[in-house]
Parts: C-alpha cells; structure tokens; sequence
C-alpha cells in the first residue's frame, strides 16, 4: 500500500533470508532507506522469526517512476552493503516503480544553465575528463602503462579538461597504484588536471597520503583535483588493509579531514614540519545514498555520481543543495558531476556491449543495465550524456567500457566525435 492509501500496483518487493547479525542487517537497511527516501520510497522491513528479514520498497505519493534504480543495481547494492547477510540470488527485487499510480514524473531538462566551478551561474559546457585504463586487460590479464601514459597525452591534445583513474588496493584484475600511476601522468602532461575517481581514503593513512598529495600537487601545481570514496565492493581489500569493513564511512571522514589540514597548513613537531602543502586542492565526494549525500555537502567541494539515471542524479543534486544551502555555503561554487561508462560503436547492440564488458572489469555479481551506459554512434552518445548536463550535471567523467585492446580507439573517437558535441552544450 503506498501512504494514500492505494494499492502500489507492480511496486514490486525485495525478499531475502539473513544471516549473521540481524541488528547489523537492519542498520544497514535503514542506511539504504535514506537514499530511497530521496526518490520517494521507503523501506518496509519485517522479522520474521525463523524466516529471516523481509524487505518490500513502497512507493510513497509523488514518488518518481524514472528514479529508482533498477532491480538488478539494487540487488548489487543492497548486497554489498550489507556485507554478505544478502547474497544478490536471494533478492528478488521485481518490477520496481513499474505502473504506480499517482507517480509524478520529475521535469526532465529544466535546468538551462547549471552550476560550475568557479562561478555561480554559467553558459559554459561542462568540464569533461577522460578515465584511465589502470586495469588489466581482462584476456590477457597484463596491466599496460605505456597505454595509460599514451592516452593521458592524447586527452590532454584533443582538449580534455581532466584525465582520472580509479582505486583499489585489491580488484578482480591486477591494478595500478593510483597516486604513483598519477606521478607518471604529471610528468608526460603539461596542462590537463588529473586526479583519483576515487581514491579509498578509509584505506590510508592520513599522514602518509597527505605527504603524497602534497608532493603530486607539487609536481603538478593547479592541476591535482582529488575524488573521495569509501569503498566496500571488495570487503577482501579492507581485510587485507587491516581496516575493518564496518565503519568505513567514518573512517573516510576522519582521514578526509585529517588529510585536508595537514595540506592546509602543514603541522610542525619541535625542529620538524610537514610539507609540501596544498591548501588549494579541491576535494569531490562521491556516493548515491542519503549519508554520502550530506557526507559530500558537508565536507566536499564538489560531487561524483555513479550508476545513475538523469532524473536521480536530479533529485540526488537537488537534495546536495539543499544541505548546502542548510549550511549556509549556497553561494560557493560546488560542481556535481557523473562518472559514466561509455561505449562509442556502430553496433545496434552498443549499451549490452558496453554492460557486458563492464561487467568482465569489475567481475560484478550481477549484470548492470545497458540504459546505465552512455553508448552507441557519436551522436547518441552525446545526446545521452546531454540529458545528464540538462539534469543539473556539470563535470563528466568518461569512462570507456573496453579498457582492453579497443582503448586506445575508443580515446581517440571520444577525443574527435564526442567531446567537439559536448563542447556545444549550453
């Protein structure tokens, strides 16, 4: 039943048996619960004794249809947040916000003239970087720095804005060091701004990751921009990092603010200092739900999102906002962009493609949508990413789904059809 009164026709519900702590299952829950409660859904949660937890999402009145994630994301999410007390086989997530009466379709493209760093108000496209393939190459299982190094000067002639990486200590695949493989990419780059998205605070240790941002920033003065996150997907890295899982977020938080001083200002013990300092390097959050939401308002300068359709990321930006505004720094600049899977192809199967090789790089338990990519001809391409620009988005981060033997080619055809058409948006 939604909150009127009338039946959520095709609401759908998610069902699963726990195991482990049920008190810890249940928080975490009502951690998912706040994220819903953005798109306007909640969590019903029963405990049936000897059956396990029952979770059914209800659609409440102005719910939007085009928000909630699809039944395949939240299997992957609920799972990984709760650690295992869920496996993605035993939910059933069907048909949600399918055909609910009384849900009103947010407004699609009302925003003209979104906000962008540096200025309150702007005519500007949006910034565009490109991701890096720090990966190995799934078929041969070797990491290739020469192609991480040969598509960071590519981007940066054809006018990429920014070149980023991802991070993990330990992945599916061998990966690169994301602060040592940036050093690399400052050195063969002269002007493009680069940086983590996103590096794992909660695995580092403060003092140790200040000292190497400072020094990059150093090394690449004016262009170091950091992306933050807490992780999770792979609770075998946290273990093997001796950070307990549980937690993370806070961490994250503490490491953060740990990080931002020392760069601020440095701190001096007797006859020694810290340093090099960097008080100007901006700090963008990511996250989807609820607490990373308010994580990002209140110590970020700006926002990442992931996995997103255009009218959430909306609500999701507008929510961001609000506790700007809540806190008295409505007036600051604070960019909020979109990390997003791109595949670039003549073939009439471009989004499955593009889902299938994201699934193979990040070995995820289920596969994710074709809709969540950004794929197909140029122009279909641009023209998805322009629903995110007129939702609000003003950075992208591009991400190409092959980051095999097709990278290269796939740099090469964002660098000359895609972004030339991003650089129109207005």
């Amino acid at each position: 039943m939604t909150e009127s009164g009338q039946s959520a026709t095709g609401a759908g519900a998610a069902a699963g048996t726990a195991r482990g702590d049920r008190q810890a299952v249940a928080a975490a829950l009502a951690d998912i619960q706040g994220s819903l409660a953005v798109d306007g859904y909640r969590l019903d949660i029963e405990d049936a004794t000897g059956q396990g937890l029952s979770v059914r999402i209800v659609a409440l009145p102005g719910a939007c249809e085009e928000c909630l994630a699809p039944p395949e994301v939240l299997a992957m999410i609920i799972s990984a947040e709760l650690d295992g007390a869920y496996v993605p086989e035993e939910i059933d997530l069907l048909s949600l916000s399918r055909g609910v009466p009384g849900m009103a379709r947010e407004r699609h493209g009302h925003r003209s003239h979104p906000q962008r760093k540096g200025t309150a108000v702007t005519e500007a496209g949006p910034t565009v970087g490109l991701m890096l393939a720090t990966v190995a190459d799934a078929r041969t299982g070797l990491v290739a720095p020469d192609r991480v190094l040969t598509a960071a000067r590519r981007a940066e002639a054809a006018g990429f804005d920014g070149v980023y990486l991802g991070d993990h200590l330990l992945h599916p695949h061998p990966i690169l060091e994301s602060v040592v493989t940036l050093a690399a990419v400052a050195a063969v780059t002269e002007r493009i701004s680069l940086g983590p998205c996103v590096l794992l605070f909660g695995l580092r240790h403060p003092v140790v990751l200040a000292k190497q941002l400072g020094t990059l920033a150093a090394f690449a003065p004016g262009r170091l921009r950091i992306g933050v996150g807490v992780g999770g997907e792979y609770p075998a890295e946290f273990e093997a990092a001796g950070v307990p899982l549980a937690g993370r977020g806070r961490r994250m938080e503490t490491v953060l603010r740990d990080v931002r001083s020392l760069l601020a200002g440095g701190v001096e013990g007797g006859d020694l200092t810290f340093g090099p300092v960097a008080p100007d390097v901006p700090f963008l959050l990511a996250g989807w739900k609820e607490v990373s939401l308010r994580r990002a308002a209140a110590y970020g300068d700006g926002w990442i999102g992931y996995l997103l359709k255009p009218d959430s990321f909306a609500r999701r930006r507008d929510f961001l906002l609000s506790c700007r505004a809540e806190l008295g720094r409505a007036d600051q600049p604070f960019p909020t962009g979109m990390l997003i899977g791109v595949h670039v192809t003549m073939s009439a199967d471009a989004a499955a493609e593009a889902a299938a090789a994201w699934g193979e790089l990040t070995k995820a338990r289920t596969t994710l949508p074709g809709h969540l990519f950004a794929a197909g001809r140029p122009d279909e391409v641009a023209e998805q990413l322009h629903r995110f620009w007129k939702a609000g988005c003003t950075e992208f981060m591009l991400g190409p789904a092959d980051q095999g033997a097709g990278y290269l080619d796939q740099v090469e055809l964002l660098g000359a059809e895609v972004l030339p058409r991003l650089r129109q948006f207005s």
